[in-house]
C-alpha cells in the first residue's frame, strides 16, 4: 500500500487521479482522516438523536422530503434501488475507477455523516480484479444519481448503510468530476501535441516565421500565447527558415500566420478549466453537510457544478477552433497554389500519382463531428418539472465530459494527419529543420514511410499511437 494514494478530502490531484484511473494503483485514508470522518458521522448521529429533521437521513429526499424515515437500513436499500435510473453503455474502466476515487474523497471530508467503513469498503474495490458496473448515461449534472447509484450497489453489495449513507453514495458530481478529470488530462496531451505539430506545420510550408516572433507575445501577453510562442520557437531553433529571406510570402494564411494566437487562446482555456477542476476535486458536492466544528448539520445545494460545466463547455468550443486551424494548415500544404510544391505532395507529376491529397477527407469528417461536439450542454434546461418542480436546475457537466474526451480521441487522428504531411511537405522542401522539428519529423518517420512514387498512402494509425502515448507532445519540451 505504500504507492497507494491517500485520501484526505482535501488534497487529491490531477495527476492522482490518472494514478488511479489508468496506472492501477490502490488508495486509502490515514488515520487523521478516518478520525474526521467518525467525528462527522457521531455530529449526525447527535443530531438524530434530538430528533432535528436531517434530509435523507431520517426524512425522504426529493418531492418526499417530508416524509418520514423510521427504518435506515431499509430505506438506504429501497432508496438506491430506486433511483437506479441510469441506461447506455457502461461507462470505461478508467472512468469508473476515478469516479470510485472521487466519490471516497468527497466522502472522506467528514461531511457527509458517514462511516470510515463505507470509505474504506469503496476504496477496496479499487484493488478487485474487475471494476464495478456504472453505465454511462442518465445525470443531468445535479447530482449524478443514476451512474452513482449504479456505482454503489455494484460496489458495496449487500454491505447494510446507517443513516444518510444512501444519499450520500450519488447526491454529489464525482462522476462527472471525474469523467471531466481524465477529458482534461487528455486535452492537455492534445494540446502539448498541437505545439508540436505548429512548428512542423511551419518548416513543411516553408512559412514565415514572423509569426512566431517574440513581439507577438510581448504586444499581447496573455500566458497561452506566450507558452506557444516560445515551445514553437524553441523546436525551430536552427532552422533555415530562421534567416527570414528564406520566407515565401510576406504574409502566410492566418491558420499558419495567427498559429500561435489560436493555440494560445486553447491553452488558456484548458489552464482555467484545470483551475475549476483542482476546486472540484476537493469541494464538497453534496446535501445535508455536516459541520462537526460547530455540532450541527445544514441543508444546502453543493451539487450545483456549473463552474466546471461552463469550464468544459468553453475548453471544447477552444479545442474545435484549434483543430479547425490545424485541419486548414494541413489541407493547405497539400494544395498547390499555397505550398508551392506538388499536388498533393505528390513525388512526381506523372503517372496519376495521387498523392496524399485524399487525407483531407477523412480529416475534413473528423473535424466537423468535433465542431459538432463542441456545441455547449451547461445552458440546456429540458424541464423544471422533475420531483414536483423542486430540480429546476441542471448542468448536465457527465454529457460535456464524454464529448470532450471523444473531440481528443477525433483530434488525436487529426494530428497523426497533419505530422504525416507536413513531414512530407519537409521532405520535399529538402532545407535544414530545426534542433526540435528534425527530432519530430524523425519521430513521425520512425512510424510511417515517406510517400514513395506511386506508393500507397501511408497509414495514420502509427502516428495516431504516438500521439496518444504523448510522444508527439514530450518532442523537446
Amino acid at each position: 500500500m505504500s504507492d497507494a494514494v491517500v485520501v484526505t478530502g482535501s488534497s487529491l490531484t490531477l495527476d492522482e487521479v490518472l494514478a488511479v484511473a489508468r496506472g492501477g494503483a490502490g488508495a486509502r485514508i490515514d488515520d487523521a482522516t478516518r478520525a474526521r470522518i467518525a467525528a462527522g458521522h457521531e455530529t449526525l448521529l447527535r443530531s438524530l438523536a434530538a430528533d432535528v429533521a436531517v434530509y435523507g437521513a431520517n426524512t425522504g429526499v426529493g418531492a418526499a422530503k417530508l416524509d418520514a424515515v423510521a427504518d435506515d437500513a431499509r430505506f438506504n436499500r429501497v432508496m438506491l434501488a430506486n433511483h437506479r435510473v441510469a441506461s447506455g453503455p457502461d461507462a470505461p474502466p478508467d472512468v469508473v475507477r476515478a469516479t470510485i476515487l472521487r466519490t471516497a474523497n468527497h466522502l472522506a471530508t467528514g461531511r457527509n455523516g458517514v462511516r470510515p467503513e463505507l470509505v474504506e469498503a469503496l476504496l477496496a474495490t479499487l484493488d478487485a480484479p474487475e471494476p464495478p458496473r456504472m453505465q454511462a448515461l442518465g445525470s443531468l449534472g445535479i447530482g449524478d444519481i443514476g451512474p452513482l447509484v449504479d456505482l454503489a450497489l455494484d460496489a458495496l453489495g449487500d454491505m447494510e448503510l446507517g443513516p444518510s449513507e444512501g444519499l450520500a453514495l450519488f447526491d454529489h458530481n464525482a462522476y462527472g468530476t471525474a469523467a471531466a478529470a481524465l477529458a482534461v488530462a487528455d486535452c492537455r496531451r492534445l494540446a502539448d501535441a498541437l505545439d508540436a505539430t505548429i512548428a512542423l506545420d511551419l518548416e513543411g510550408f516553408g512559412a514565415n516565421l514572423g509569426a512566431i516572433d517574440p513581439i507577438v507575445a510581448a504586444s499581447r501577453p496573455y500566458p497561452g500565447i506566450v507558452a506557444v510562442r516560445e515551445r514553437v520557437a524553441g523546436l525551430l531553433t536552427g532552422s533555415d527558415l530562421e534567416d527570414r529571406s528564406r520566407a515565401r510570402n510576406l504574409q502566410d494564411p492566418v491558420c499558419f500566420r495567427s498559429a500561435v494566437q489560436i493555440q494560445g487562446a486553447f491553452r488558456d482555456v484548458l489552464g482555467r478549466a484545470e483551475e475549476v477542476l483542482a476546486f472540484e476535486l476537493n469541494a464538497f458536492q453534496g446535501n445535508p453537510i455536516v459541520i462537526a466544528e460547530e455540532d450541527r448539520v445544514q441543508s444546502v445545494g453543493q451539487f450545483i457544478i456549473l463552474p466546471l460545466a461552463l469550464a468544459v463547455d468553453a475548453l471544447r468550443q477552444a479545442l474545435a477552433a484549434a483543430l479547425t486551424a490545424q485541419l486548414e494548415r494541413t489541407i493547405k500544404q497539400l494544395q498547390l497554389p499555397f505550398n508551392g510544391l506538388s499536388r498533393g505532395l505528390r513525388v512526381h507529376e506523372t503517372g496519376g500519382e495521387p498523392g496524399l491529397e485524399i487525407i483531407s477527407h477523412g480529416l475534413t469528417s473528423l473535424v466537423g463531428e468535433c465542431r459538432l461536439l463542441a456545441a455547449p450542454v451547461a445552458n440546456e434546461l429540458p424541464t423544471t418539472s422533475i420531483e414536483e418542480g423542486i430540480e429546476d436546475a441542471m448542468s448536465f457537466l457527465p454529457t460535456g465530459a464524454r464529448r470532450l474526451s471523444e473531440m481528443c480521441a477525433l483530434g488525436e487522428r487529426v494530428v497523426a494527419g497533419g505530422l504525416v504531411v507536413a513531414a512530407q511537405a519537409c521532405d520535399l522542401r529538402g532545407h535544414r529543420l530545426g534542433a526540435g522539428t528534425q527530432d519530430l519529423h524523425a519521430l513521425v518517420r520512425g512510424a510511417v514511410p515517406a510517400l514513395a512514387p506511386n506508393g500507397p498512402m501511408p497509414r495514420l494509425e502509427p502516428v495516431e499511437a504516438l500521439v496518444r502515448a504523448g510522444r508527439v507532445g514530450a518532442v523537446g519540451a
